[in-house]
């Protein structure tokens, strides 16, 4: 990458559920995450990161922008959406908002499915790359990556469960390795 050029990039990611992984973020897994988000941020050095607030990829995305003081937007899906979340959840939510450049809730719906694709959209409209941390299964993050394919804006995959990172083509395959800085 360039880094000369800046850009925004959009994060996308699954919840720790989805990647078969406790609320705790101290598995291999998320040890694994935290140091490619660092890494990709590193080679990519983006302008600004745009995340989505939900528990898992997005907020460790947050947690690593934060560390490495790079600008970053809280997409939140609509006001509340912490509300079922844990007390501990909460505070650390919320401490993420804080730091944030800009908090932009894209929807004052309650919470329903549509809401988060809104806000994924909203993201990818808004994004030079989107970064993805996919395992390859259906929900919020495969939507979020098929958008952004049919928008044109270049998808890297962070596969958790090959550990393979690289341009993503809409296959079940990574196209390109990203290159070292």
């Amino acid at each position: 990458m360039d880094k000369d050029i800046r850009m925004n990039i959009a994060m996308t990611g699954q919840r720790p559920k989805s990647l078969d992984q406790d609320y705790t973020y101290t598995s291999d897994l998320w040890v694994w995450v935290r140091k490619e988000l660092t890494s990709t941020f590193t080679k990519m050095n983006p302008q600004k990161i745009i995340t989505g607030m939900a528990l898992g990829v997005d907020t460790v995305a947050a947690e690593v922008a934060l560390t490495m003081e790079i600008p970053y937007i809280a997409a939140v899906p609509f006001p509340g959406q912490e509300n079922t979340w844990t007390d501990e959840q909460k505070i650390h939510y919320n401490h993420l908002l804080n730091w944030a450049e800009d908090v932009e809730f894209v929807s004052d719906a309650n919470d329903h499915k549509g809401v988060y694709q809104v806000r994924n959209q909203w993201m990818v409209d808004r994004a030079d790359i989107v970064v993805a941390v996919w395992n390859g299964f259906k929900g919020g993050t495969r939507n979020c990556i098929e958008y952004a394919i049919r928008k044109e804006v270049p998808v890297w995959r962070l596969d958790p469960t090959t550990k393979k990172i690289g341009r993503y083509d809409g296959t079940k395959h990574i196209v390109k390795e990203l290159a070292g800085a």
